[in-house]
């Protein structure tokens, strides 16, 4: 059997520790993205993680295991002494599953597009806008202002330009205007492309997907989010995590 797929259970938690460097953990980020299996198991080592962190049960664990240490110190039979850490074994291996599969399910039937959305979503602030213009038009006045109805209420009789739909797209999700806010970004991302530009590019794919999940169109939501996630250049590469992309795909098999 080849050692490193062997081992990898061993190096994907050093991988979660931090503790992998250079080549090592160059390779082993490249066989995560191309390797649906070891994604799998990344994801279960994570929600493990996560399980044990939320319920506790590093303290659940060594209380056993002190007690174990208690009594492998009297002097009994060989016997009698592998039968007892064997029975501890499988005492702490049967908590950890149940934990786990409680936890697992716990999250699955509580988890909803709303709670998911409103973990995601931050507030825009209209002075990281990177177009460099010097005039603040009268969509960009109200925005700050935070009347977003207002904002989507104005009726030009000339185009948006790029940056005012993004506005647009933003005020639509304030208010919760989940075909607003998608037909915003949409637009936003494809003037970009006629234009060969790539202003607000990153924020409307990062907000629409979001709509998206708001919206409940789970498999548009994933595309887009996978798609941030493998590009170490965009905006929004940090924020779109495995436990943001585990938890859209939950959604979408309830």
């Amino acid at each position: 059997m080849d050692n490193s797929l062997q081992n990898m259970p061993e190096k994907l938690v050093d991988y979660l520790d931090g503790k992998l460097e250079g080549a090592e953990k160059s390779e082993l980020e490249q066989q995560l993205a191309n390797d649906k299996s070891l994604q799998e198991q990344w994801e279960n080592l994570i929600a493990t993680r996560e399980a044990l962190q939320q319920a506790g049960l590093k303290h659940k664990v060594a209380v056993l295991h002190n007690q174990m240490m208690e009594e492998r110190k009297v002097p009994v039979r060989q016997i009698s002494s592998t039968r007892r850490i064997l029975r501890y074994s499988i005492a702490i291996a049967a908590s950890l599953v149940l934990l786990v599969a409680g936890y697992a399910g716990y999250q699955f039937y509580t988890l909803s597009s709303e709670k998911v959305y409103a973990a995601n979503f931050q507030p825009y602030e209209l002075n990281t806008l990177r177009d460099g213009a010097a005039a603040e038009n009268e969509i960009e006045a109200l925005y700050r202002q935070k009347k977003y109805k207002e904002v989507v209420a104005l009726s030009y009789t000339r185009p948006y330009a790029i940056k005012e739909n993004f506005i647009r797209g933003l005020s639509y999700a304030e208010t919760a205007d989940n075909s607003g806010a998608i037909s915003c970004f949409l637009k936003v991302i494809n003037d970009n492309k006629a234009a060969g530009s790539s202003v607000f590019k990153d924020e409307s794919e990062y907000y629409l997907a979001l709509s998206y999940i708001r919206n409940k169109d789970y498999d548009f939501a994933l595309d887009i989010l996978k798609s941030i996630s493998s590009n170490p250049e965009h905006l929004y590469n940090k924020k779109v995590n495995q436990k943001l992309i585990r938890q859209v795909k939950m959604l979408k098999w309830r």
